[in-house]
């Protein structure tokens, strides 16, 4: 285990790794804390560390382009209507996982800044 405060590089593969563990996690225990706990926690960081320390909407190095950060958050919308349907499909088993619940109030509120600001961190910053 790594304890430096360097965190790892970030990419949508790896934030896609730590969605599929969880999910696998959530079929075995659909109401576990720690599971949706750790999906909110990957989504934040890959919110708010989209490549190397660029914030979205900050400014981006030479390398990324101007676009970057749009191609980012184009990136998130997919990932976030993924998760939506993950709600879904949990909900249909027990509408009474309040974890779950949760969870998809946190997701709409990405989803719902995503659209009304350059700076989707607004509502993560919040969470």
């Amino acid at each position: 285990l790594d304890n430096s405060n360097t965190p790892p590089k970030n990419s949508a593969f790896e934030v896609q790794t730590e969605l599929t563990l969880t999910a696998h996690c959530l079929m075995r225990n659909p109401k576990s804390y720690s599971a949706w706990y750790h999906r909110k926690w990957a989504l934040v960081y890959y919110l708010t560390h989209p490549t190397d320390g660029n914030v979205v909407g900050g400014p981006s190095s030479a390398e990324e382009g101007p676009d970057a950060p749009k191609v980012h958050l184009n990136s998130m919308g997919a990932i976030l209507q993924s998760e939506l349907d993950l709600c879904v499909q949990f909900l249909q088993l027990d509408e009474r996982n309040f974890h779950c619940w949760n969870y998809r109030r946190f997701v709409v509120a990405i989803l719902g800044s995503c659209g009304s600001t350059t700076s989707a961190c607004t509502a993560v910053q919040h969470a």
